[in-house]
């Protein structure tokens, strides 16, 4: 039993939802701090982006509302 909670712990995944609001700095700022397997979840809307996004972290997943509801665009991008 010990051993299945040692290996579950190890798999366990956050979750943490991002607001609209400034998403691009917020969403970089979270994918800069995360250490392990965390799914973040994006907002409804069309995303205009300026700088890359690095995922540096093992075990990341960005997930939006579905398709053609969440837009992440990168034809502004100026760095990356």
């Amino acid at each position: 039993i010990l051993f299945f909670f040692l290996f579950a712990s190890a798999w366990a995944r956050d979750t943490i939802e991002l607001s609209s609001v400034d998403l691009e700095k917020n969403l970089n700022a979270h994918l800069e701090s995360l250490r392990g397997p965390t799914t973040l979840v994006l907002p409804a809307g069309r995303f205009y982006f300026q700088n890359e996004l690095l995922i540096d972290a093992p075990g990341v997943t960005l997930k939006g509302q579905g398709k053609e509801k969440t837009i992440l665009s990168f034809r502004q991008q100026r760095a990356g």
